[in-house]
């Protein structure tokens, strides 16, 4: 075989080397501790609100339509889902500006507050003022949108790392658990109207948590944004005052006429006292909804009377009698 051959088989029997295409996938996209803390605050913000507006809720209307606010948050919440379904895949996909969406829930909440206490709702008044209708949808866009917008902001969290959605959507559940809580100590400290700014303020944190280095307008107007609310929480009640659209037995007359001594809120009521005569003082609890009564006393049992007047005495009169 000459070498021309020789050459010409080694060039057909020798295989070209081929080139094996390496593909890497790209590292996932981790959360910062800035995420966590703004889904931590962020749904402490709303469940610290929408558990204040159940005590708002049961002065302002009645005890047993104050969790009305429940179904309404989940509302909300789920039509940010049927929202995010609705849009375009290419929409989906992008990261949503999340400072400003936190920013909005803070504004939202007072709206909402806002809207409640200003917009005369009359709860037994629908036949004789067909206006309530109105008045109740505004309630209801008004109370939805601050948890349309929170459930925006978790979504979008949530989808932005996929690979540590389990961790997010735990600490989301930390917050929710830890804004029930602080009802407990915050609502006897700040009152009802001061705990709704509290959960704003827990809103505006978020903000600034989520809030990137290079957005310092966003950062510069979250700041002034806390510190008008930092204000706020100890003059709520001076500068948003709660008003009482019913007339829930003499409440309303002993709010107009000054007779109001003392006001304390808790996790579970709102406690008025007020004055009715010279030696009785009123007790009024959410706003009217219960009603009970301190008399006067010397501290000398043998000072006091029986109630013959009053019905519940009327078991005693059938015994002595």
């Amino acid at each position: 075989m000459t070498r021309g051959a020789q050459a010409q088989r080694k060039v057909e029997f020798s295989p070209e080397p081929t080139k094996e295409r390496q593909t890497f996938a790209a590292p996932a996209r981790l959360p910062r501790l800035s995420d966590y803390a703004g889904i931590f605050l962020i749904a402490g913000s709303v469940l610290l609100f929408e558990l204040a507006l159940t005590r708002i809720f049961a002065v302002i209307l009645w005890a047993h339509l104050a969790f009305m606010v429940v179904s309404t948050a989940l509302f909300g919440f789920g039509l940010s889902g049927v929202y995010l379904a609705l849009r375009p895949r290419a929409v989906v996909n992008r990261r949503a500006n999340l400072s400003l969406l936190a920013l909005i829930v803070a504004v939202a909440i007072l709206g909402a507050y806002w809207t409640v206490v200003n917009v005369p709702f009359q709860m037994w008044n629908f036949h004789e003022d067909s206006s309530n209708f109105l008045k109740l949808a505004l309630w209801y866009g008004a109370l939805v949108v601050p948890f349309f917008f929170a459930g925006l902001l978790i979504a979008e969290l949530l989808s932005s790392y996929p690979a540590r959605s389990a961790r997010l959507y735990g600490v989301d559940l930390l917050g929710a658990a830890a804004g029930s809580l602080a009802l407990i100590p915050v609502i006897p400290y700040a009152g009802g109207v001061g705990t709704v700014v509290v959960a704003a303020v827990c809103a505006a944190l978020a903000a600034l948590c989520l809030a990137r280095p290079e957005q310092r307008t966003m950062r510069g107007a979250t700041l002034a944004l806390l510190a008008v609310l930092a204000w706020l929480v100890p003059n709520a009640d001076e500068v948003l005052p709660l008003q009482y659209h019913q007339n829930k037995r003499r409440f309303n007359t002993a709010v107009d006429n000054d007779q109001i001594l003392a006001t304390r809120w808790s996790p579970l009521s709102k406690v008025d006292i007020a004055v009715h005569r010279q030696d009785i003082y009123d007790i009024w609890i959410d706003g009217g909804t219960n009603e009970s009564a301190i008399y006067a006393w010397s501290g000398n049992l043998e000072t006091l009377q029986p109630l013959e007047w009053h019905s519940s005495a009327a078991i005693y009169a059938v015994k002595r009698g």
